[in-house]
Parts: C-alpha cells; sequence; structure tokens
C-alpha cells in the first residue's frame, strides 16, 4: 500500500501531479497524518519550547537587572557610585561599593545569592551583568533620561531662565554649570543640566558655551526671559560681560544679579571702612605706616586675640607658638615705643585761640561707647546705605513686575496703566487685553482667599485668564539668585575628587545630574530603562 514517494524516493517529475494525487489517497499518507495530528494535540512543538526558554531567561534576566538598576539609583541619587576596574571580584574588600552592596543585599535575597554562586566570579564566557562595563552604561542611560525629561518640562513650560558660574575641579580644569529655572504647575522649580570645560574667561567666550548648549538641545533662545549671575566683571558686564552678548541675542533676558552675593558685597564694603591689623611691605614706607597706625589702634585687642589663641587647647602647637612669638614682640619696650611714638609724632595743625576762650581742645572727648558709635557704627551704616542704594539700581528694570505683587491693594486705572507697561515690554508675548483681564482677575481674587494649596484651581481658572498666566509664568521664571549653581559646586568635589580625578567629562555629567537632580532619578522607569539597555545589546 505504499507508494514511490513513501517508500524509495521519487524522481519522475514528469508525471508527478498524477502520483501526488495517487499517494494524497493512500492509506499510508492518511495514517501518517493522522497520527501527527493526534501527536500535535497532544504533545507542542519545539518552536513553543524555544518560546518558553526565552521567556523564561527574560525574566531571569529582568530580575537580576532591576536589582543591578536599583543598586546603581541608590548610589547615583548620593554621588557614591566607586567602582574598582582592577578588581572586579564579589567577595573582595577592595571591589567598590557597587559591588559591596549587591554583596550584602545577597545576604538577604535567595535569588541573587544563587545568581552570584552560578555566576558570578566564573571567567570569560560567564555573563553575570556585574562588571562595571554595565554600570557604566547604566548610569549613561540613566543620565540621558533625566536629561531627555527635563529638557521636555523646559519645552512644555516655554519661558525659562538661565544661571551660570564656574569653579576649578580637582584637575584645575574650570567647569562652567549651567542651571534653568522655569514654572511648572505647581510652581517654579530650577535644575541643574550640565557641566561644560571652559578654556577662556571673556564675556564672548562664557555666552557660547551657554549659547551651544541651548543649541545643541532644542531650546528656543527666543523663549528666554532672565538671566542671573555673579559680579565679576566678565559676566555683569555692560559691553564685553557675558549677558550683554546674551542680550545682543535676546533682548528680553533681562541680566539680574545674584541678590545674595550682591548682599554680601554690600556687608564686605562695609566693613572694608573699618580699618584693621595690615602687613609690612618691603618696599612700599607707606604701607609700613598703615600697618603700624592699624596696630597702635587695636593694641589691646590684638594682644588679647594672640593670648587667647596661645592658651586655647585645641589649636595646633605651632599656631600656639607662633602666637606666643608675637605676644613677646609685642611686650616688648621697643615695639610699644615705637608704637606709641606715632601719636607724639603726629603733626597737629594748631588752632588759633579766639578772643574770649578759655580751652584750646583739639576736639570733644567721647567716651568709648559715643568714640565707637562714630568711628565705627555710623561709617558702616553710611557705607551700607550707600552700596545698597548703588546695587539695588540694578533691579530697577524689574520695576514693571512690580504691580503682580501687589494688584489686589491697586485700583483699576493703576492696574491699567502697569499692565500697558508690561504690554508695551512684551509685546510679542501678551495680547491687547492684557489690562481688561488684569483688572476682572484682580476682582476674582478679592472676592476669594486663594492659598498654595489652591494651584489646582488657580490652574483651571488659567484657562479663562491666559495673559495673566504668561505674566505670572514670565515673573516667576525669573531668577533672582545663583545659589543651585553654588550647590553644584558642593556635588563637583564629592563626585570628581582626588580618587577619580581622571573620569571623563561625560560620565563626570552623568554622575553629577543624577545626584543632583535625584528626585527625578527616582521617578525613572526601571522597565523603560531595561529595555532600552537591551536595545543597546542587540545592536552590538
Amino acid at each position: 500500500d505504499k507508494t514511490m514517494m513513501a517508500s524509495v524516493g521519487y524522481c519522475d517529475w514528469k508525471h508527478a501531479p498524477r502520483d501526488l494525487a495517487r499517494h494524497e489517497s493512500s492509506e499510508s499518507h492518511i495514517r501518517c497524518l493522522s497520527m501527527y495530528i493526534s501527536r500535535k494535540a497532544k504533545t507542542t512543538s519545539i518552536c513553543k519550547d524555544f518560546e518558553k526558554q526565552n521567556e523564561s531567561d527574560r525574566k531571569y534576566w529582568c530580575k537580576v537587572l532591576s536589582r543591578v538598576l536599583s543598586v546603581i539609583k541608590f548610589l547615583s541619587s548620593r554621588g557614591l557610585i566607586s567602582l574598582s576596574r582592577q578588581n572586579e571580584l564579589v567577595g573582595s574588600p577592595e571591589n567598590g561599593n557597587f559591588l559591596g552592596i549587591l554583596e550584602l543585599m545577597a545576604e538577604y535575597d535567595t535569588f541573587l545569592a544563587e545568581h552570584i554562586q552560578k555566576r558570578v566570579n566564573k571567567g570569560r564566557g560567564h555573563v553575570s551583568y556585574f562588571s562595571s562595563t554595565v554600570c557604566e552604561e547604566f548610569i549613561d542611560i540613566l543620565a540621558k533620561k533625566v536629561l531627555n525629561f527635563i529638557i521636555s518640562e523646559i519645552k512644555q513650560a516655554k519661558y525659562y531662565s538661565v544661571s551660570v558660574d564656574s569653579t576649578p575641579d580637582i584637575t584645575n580644569v574650570d567647569q562652567l554649570t549651567i542651571v534653568i529655572r522655569y514654572v511648572l504647575p505647581d510652581g517654579p522649580v530650577e535644575r541643574f543640566v550640565q557641566f561644560v570645560p571652559i578654556r577662556g574667561h571673556t564675556g564672548s567666550q562664557l555666552a557660547q558655551n551657554l549659547l551651544d548648549f541651548i543649541e545643541d538641545k532644542g531650546i528656543s533662545l527666543k523663549d528666554l526671559r532672565g538671566q542671573s549671575y555673579d559680579n565679576a566683571y566678565n559676566m555683569s558686564g555692560k559691553y564685553k560681560g557675558m549677558q550683554a552678548v546674551i542680550t545682543e541675542h535676546n533682548h528680553l533676558a533681562e541680566y539680574i544679579p545674584c541678590v545674595a552675593l550682591s548682599l554680601n558685597l554690600v556687608g564686605k564694603c562695609a566693613a572694608e571702612c573699618c580699618q584693621s591689623a595690615q602687613p609690612l611691605s618691603n618696599t612700599r614706607w607707606s604701607a609700613r605706616h598703615d600697618a603700624i597706625n592699624a596696630l597702635r589702634k587695636g593694641y589691646q585687642a590684638i594682644l588679647q586675640v594672640l593670648q587667647a589663641i596661645s592658651d586655647d587647647e585645641d589649636e595646633q602647637l605651632q599656631t600656639k607658638q607662633t602666637a606666643k612669638g608675637f605676644i613677646l614682640s609685642m611686650e616688648k619696650l621697643e615695639t610699644a615705643a615705637v608704637v606709641f611714638m606715632l601719636a607724639i609724632l603726629h603733626r597737629k595743625k594748631k588752632r588759633k585761640v579766639r578772643l574770649e576762650e578759655q580751652s584750646r581742645s583739639e576736639g570733644t572727648s567721647l567716651d568709648s561707647s559715643s568714640r565707637f558709635k562714630v568711628e565705627s557704627y555710623l561709617l558702616i551704616i553710611d557705607q551700607i546705605l550707600l552700596s545698597m542704594k548703588t546695587r539695588i539700581a540694578a533691579y530697577d528694570r524689574l520695576q514693571r513686575f512690580s504691580f503682580v505683587a501687589r494688584f489686589k491693594t491697586m485700583t483699576n486705572s493703576e492696574i491699567q496703566e502697569s499692565a500697558k507697561t508690561l504690554l508695551h515690554h512684551y509685546s510679542n508675548d501678551l495680547e491687547e487685553s492684557l489690562p481688561e483681564e488684569m483688572i476682572h482677575f484682580s476682582a476674582l481674587l478679592k472676592q476669594h482667599n486663594f492659598n498654595r494649596e489652591c494651584s489646582i484651581e488657580i490652574q483651571n481658572l488659567m484657562s479663562a485668564f491666559p495673559n495673566v498666566s504668561v505674566v505670572l509664568r514670565i515673573y516667576l521664571c525669573l531668577m533672582i539668585s545663583n545659589c543651585s549653581g553654588e550647590r553644584s559646586f558642593s556635588v563637583l568635589k564629592r563626585v570628581k575628587n582626588h580618587l577619580r580625578s581622571s573620569m571623563s567629562q561625560q560620565r563626570l555629567n552623568s554622575l553629577a545630574l543624577l545626584c543632583i537632580e535625584n528626585e527625578i532619578l527616582t521617578n525613572v522607569d526601571t522597565r523603560d530603562v531595561i529595555k532600552s539597555f537591551a536595545l543597546t545589546k542587540s545592536r552590538k
């Protein structure tokens, strides 16, 4: 009953259609086909076995990578990533924080313990995903996702301000920090985005670094509404400073000096009006006179300070001995004579005695309290007021926004005039209906006492007051301080220290971004990161 096709093979292709029809109707073909259908119903195919095996492997490696990623996120958020490329053996006390925490987790995680026992420290050809290369790839992926999230928020918020500052790192490379402020529905935020190594400190060079970053990330320069730097000339210069170069590209980017630094400089200028101890100069005789004069006026105070230092048990021995040496020098008769003879040798212009005058005193005698008030306190207050008036003038351009904080107490005519002034300056951002919107919005706020917890209700009202929304977003995105940039320098010192001075610029930016913006890092989807990691591996 077997045909030629089912027994010895077939080669008569000329009569193939006839023989195929005969074979399909044969008893052997029907019996074999029924056996195939029966076995297929009872058992699975090899393809399904492969699919099950692949799915099992995928779940296994996802569990491994999720634990690895959790450790990396924890260490990165605290700036504690430490990898030992020379020693990547699990169990070694010198393998770094990354492998060390995985070892600690394995003590309480049976799955991770079994994975380490089966696949770790087995040499080449055994995949474990515990290597420093995998850790670096995850850091790079996480940093890109955090930065992309920040860039998307900036584009969604539209209006933003920038602040930059620079400081040298451990290798004496000047790092320019870039911080961007923008407004979210919950309020304004300031985000660190990047460190940029700089080779020049002129205003044009610093501005070009910022412009290159904005262009590279696809952020609109025309939406820049504020810039805040310190009071250095290369930053704040009116003609060649960085703020002048940025203003040439966008005249709406208002320059606002750092308020905190300006206030600090006010106190510094006020303190400079009081005389302090001066070092001697080998060439300038006038400097020697200033030093001796300062020593004469503060002789007792300086002596008391030196005595306190020499008696302090917490001070270093060298410091205490130096203070004792100064005390012995000051207590010498020659030193006291030279210091106090300065007052005798000081030339005075004698005043003529007037008619019927009983005394010829050179001035009014004051007690110690009055002398301090006249010679120190009033001088400091005058200097503070003078310096404050000078530095407050830099914020005069922001007066156009002053009515935003007090329009609940203003009349309708005052609100209308202030709104027209603002409309004239931001004619491309605001519409002609702004004065009327501000008047209606002010009336609404007077009727309903909104607080910070009502931000959702206020956000819903913004659809009815679109121009008011634009004004508030521009006003709140203005950066008045570069304190966030100063804080980023603290992270720079921790991340790039003397033990990791040779790290690349990309790794520095990734670790700094993950540490500073750890709130965003915490919300990054683990499955999305693992998927991106798998795509990079498949491309390789």
